[in-house]
């Protein structure tokens, strides 16, 4: 009886340890992978694109499946109305795709229900892997999708689009103004506007993003994922909010309010320049009667920041058969020159050095001004960090702004901006703590 126990509980003991591990997902190690198919394998692929960038991600697909015979791509694109709630739940339910766009925040929640492929252990392995993956990545790429631990990539990086700065070159021409490199220049250009030709010289399509985007250039911090504290430096916020409420009342600053979006007040010439996505030069650039320049977005003080809003692939854990066939679509995503490509067509540039400097994409380059600009936007690439409730810290500094300019009860600057900064820190907290 006592061995007949002893084996019953060794059994136990094996099932149990064989339930907890889940396949690909554990370790960073080069041999607990597949590395070879010998029977084909299909895999899907889901994604929210329309239009040209759906019929040119199929094409994409096409020419992966006809370079090999092992791996079968079916793309089955999906409405982008409730896409993320109707993928996690075909994600559980086992319907879901292999592979997804996802942003590292909203990576979070899957990697947190071990629900994403670790790919490290084939990016690292010596006969599928890639050379000199960290560093041929732009701007601080890797660190973003490393967030979760140094051997831990399950975001796998493709295409970059960022702010940038559009501005009406044809009427800096005329008033002799630079195109502004820092928030201070920015600030003289637009008062200058403001006072020769009575519209606002500047405004931000996200209140949000311009918040953290010269918050972060100060030095400041944003969240001690670790320890789920704010860490962002009062005073940069309290500067930045004060520059920021400054120029929308004063008028020279302008907020895209019901207008949602700056391009059509843009072109139609009542505000002079506007940082929003590269993505949406095509809402710009054929609808200005005068030339339009675009720039990097302002930097000042110690630390490159501008955001990175590619996103990238996640592949879902399923069989390692499936896992290793969703990494070698990925890896073939990676190409230089597909990677060109792609970039070009989504109106995005390359997150690797090597796709950039392709003649295929310098010649894209040549021929466009928001390619150029988004080039220069990669050495600038930065991140914050992907936990739960970051997205409610993010909307707090746009909140920030809005709710100040938006108090009518006569209180002065600094009143406003010592109460918002108050609210920003006990919601922004609040929020990672739930």
């Amino acid at each position: 009886m006592k061995k007949l126990l002893t084996l019953l509980l060794a059994v136990l003991m094996l099932l149990a340890f064989t339930g907890c591990s889940n396949g690909n997902n554990q370790g960073g190690g080069k041999d607990d992978i597949l590395t070879e198919l010998t029977e084909p394998v299909t895999i899907k692929v889901w994604n929210t694109y329309t239009y040209h960038q759906q019929e040119a991600f199929q094409e994409m697909v096409d020419s992966f499946n006809k370079s090999q015979d092992k791996v079968t791509v079916v793309y089955e694109p999906q409405a982008y109305q409730d896409y993320d709630s109707n993928l996690l739940l075909a994600v559980r339910n086992g319907t879901g795709p292999n592979i997804s766009n996802r942003y590292p925040s909203s990576a979070a929640a899957y990697i947190e229900e071990n629900l994403l492929v670790n790919l490290t252990p084939y990016i690292n392995n010596d006969k599928i892997g890639i050379k000199n993956f960290k560093e041929n990545l732009v701007g601080k790429v890797y660190e973003e999708i490393t967030q979760w631990g140094e051997d831990s990539v399950y975001v796998f990086p493709i295409i970059i689009t960022s702010e940038v700065l559009y501005y009406n070159k044809t009427l800096f021409d005329e008033l002799g103004l630079a195109v502004p490199t820092t928030w201070e220049e920015l600030t003289e250009v637009s008062k200058v506007i403001y006072e020769k030709k009575g519209i606002p010289g500047w405004g931000s399509d996200s209140e949000t993003d311009t918040m953290i985007d010269r918050v972060i250039q100060l030095g400041s911090g944003f969240i001690d994922a670790k320890n789920k504290k704010v860490s962002v430096d009062e005073k940069a916020f309290t500067q930045t909010l004060e520059w920021y409420l400054t120029g929308l009342k004063e008028g020279y600053f302008r907020l895209a309010g019901s207008d949602m979006y700056h391009s059509g007040p843009f072109t139609q010439g009542n505000v002079a320049s506007y940082i929003g996505s590269s993505a949406g030069s095509g809402y710009v650039l054929p609808y200005a009667d005068f030339e339009v320049g675009v720039a990097l977005i302002p930097q000042s003080g110690n630390v490159k920041f501008a955001p990175a809003w590619g996103g990238g692939l996640v592949a879902f854990d399923k069989t390692p058969e499936e896992n290793l066939a969703s990494y070698l679509f990925l890896q073939y995503c990676l190409d230089d020159e597909t990677l060109a490509k792609w970039a070009i067509e989504f109106g995005a540039a390359p997150c690797t050095k090597s796709s950039i400097a392709t003649a295929t994409f310098q010649a894209q380059a040549a021929n466009d001004i928001v390619t150029r600009a988004l080039i220069e936007t990669t050495e600038c690439i930065n991140w914050v960090p992907s936990v739960a409730g970051a997205d409610e810290v993010r909307n707090a500094f746009g909140k920030a702004v809005n709710a100040s300019f938006a108090d009518d009860s006569g209180k002065d600057i600094a009143t406003l901006i010592s109460e918002a900064t108050a609210n920003f820190f006990k919601e922004a907290q609040a929020a990672l703590e739930q």
